[in-house]
């Protein structure tokens, strides 16, 4: 059976699922849900971009980020002692942390 991929709003997020089990049946409908994380590279970057920072200032800087599975801002910042001088040194760094 095909699916239905939907985010909604929690606003009359009831409603939604009601209907849709009435008109398909309780056996044919389910709720997932998924949680994602940022890493460190993901967060300067989306955080750049939020703050309109050149795309290539914004890479510079993540491609500092230590390449480890998990690692957050916090201790790619403290591990990578070039991160921690662009911090120290640049405002924007700074205000990307």
């Amino acid at each position: 059976m095909p699916d239905i991929d939907i985010d909604f709003c929690m606003d009359r997020r009831d409603e939604v699922i009601r209907y849709v089990t009435e008109k398909y049946g309780a056996e044919n409908v389910a709720q997932i849900i998924t949680f994602g994380s940022m890493l460190a590279k993901g967060v300067l970057r989306d955080v750049g971009r939020a703050l309109d920072m050149p795309y290539s200032d914004v890479d510079r800087i993540a491609n500092r980020c230590p390449t480890v599975f998990n690692i957050s801002l916090d201790e790619a910042i403290a591990e990578e002692p070039r991160l921690r001088e662009m911090q120290t040194q640049d405002p924007r760094v700074e205000r990307l942390h």
